[in-house]
């Protein structure tokens, strides 16, 4: 029979008689009874691991905040009559959980559902007993994280629209918007847009917005508009905070940029530029003195434009015709150049 220390009967000892019987002259012979011997205590070994329960708790996202009791999981070691200290490590888990000398595993940080990491995780937690050898248990903790609605609608591309200046009402684009909580949970569409009241009055003046709840297959969406001419010269870009809002109304402030695409619709007048240029003595190569300058307020219109000098090119200068970049040689010397050019 094999004892085990951990039953309750073997640790109690045994009670048996002997008998003893020779083999000699008058073999056969038996002694008289023999006396009882008194009860002997098994020893105990270290031979049973710590046992764990095996939990598998839901946690609601963000619901749980750092310090959190989530699972109770001591270890029971049968050996040292149940006395048998256990020491506990946890591993898994998104690195977020931690777990005390009692076996009790808690929140260290706040989880989040939206995170790379996914919604599902899993936890190991190891106790090992302080035996000869060591003894190891493991118990799986899987932790689901449920959302919540925490996630406000943002507006899906194109954010960036273009417009000509100076031309009538113009439809800019549709704006439509997507969001990373469940929707099945109705933590998502219908959304509603509509233009932020955070937007400055010129915003107000040249830019409308119609919200429409048929769009994006009933997901809603909105037409962004021009409602009269736009100048670049007095705007280059419109920054039209728009707002968007869930089903639950969690909502959230984007930015659309508009870009005012320019017309070269105004005249030139003449202007000049004065350039300083400090050059080592007979050395160096071709220096730029950089573009020339013309008051024009259009500055998306020099693809048709060239440059040519006015009057006879000076032989230490050169011009290039289609940027109107002028560079100055090395044979330069001191002294005051007037250079004249025209752009047309």
């Amino acid at each position: 029979m094999t004892l085990d220390y951990e039953n309750e009967t073997h640790r109690r000892g045994f009670k048996f008689m002997v008998q003893v019987t020779d083999r000699g002259r008058g073999a056969g012979r038996t002694s008289p009874p023999g006396r009882r011997l008194g009860l002997r205590p098994s020893e105990d070994i270290n031979d049973n691991p710590p046992r764990f329960h095996r939990p598998h708790p839901t946690l609601l996202e963000g619901g749980r905040r750092p310090g959190t009791l989530l699972a109770a999981l001591p270890a029971h070691d049968p050996d040292m009559g149940g006395e048998q200290e256990v020491e506990y490590h946890v591993t898994g888990g998104w690195g977020a959980l931690t777990v005390d000398a009692e076996g009790s595993v808690s929140l260290w940080r706040a989880l989040d559902r939206e995170a790379p990491d996914g919604a599902i995780g899993v936890a190991k937690v190891t106790g090992v007993d302080r035996g000869e050898p060591p003894l190891s248990a493991t118990a799986t903790l899987t932790i689901t994280v449920t959302d919540v609605n925490d996630c406000a609608p943002r507006l899906l591309p194109p954010t960036l629209l273009h417009v000509a200046e100076g031309g009538p009402p113009t439809l800019l684009g549709v704006l439509t918007a997507t969001d990373h909580d469940v929707w099945a949970l109705g933590h998502g569409p219908p959304f509603k847009l509509s233009l932020a009241p955070t937007n400055p009055a010129h915003v107000f003046s040249h830019i409308s917005l119609t919200f429409d709840s048929h769009l994006d297959s009933g997901r809603g969406g909105a037409e962004l508009w021009t409602v009269k001419a736009v100048d670049r010269e007095e705007h280059r870009e419109l920054l039209v905070e728009v707002l968007t809002a869930d089903a639950q109304g969690l909502s959230a402030t984007h930015t659309v940029t508009v870009i005012i695409d320019d017309l070269n619709d105004n005249p030139m007048r003449p202007a000049s530029k004065t350039v300083y240029l400090w050059k080592t003595q007979g050395g160096g190569s071709d220096a730029p003195l950089g573009r020339v300058y013309v008051n024009d307020p259009d500055d998306w219109d020099l693809g048709d434009k060239t440059f040519r000098w006015l009057g006879s090119p000076d032989p230490l200068f050169t011009l290039n015709a289609d940027d109107g970049t002028i560079f100055a040689s090395s044979q330069v010397r001191e002294g005051r150049y007037e250079l004249q050019v025209r752009r047309q």
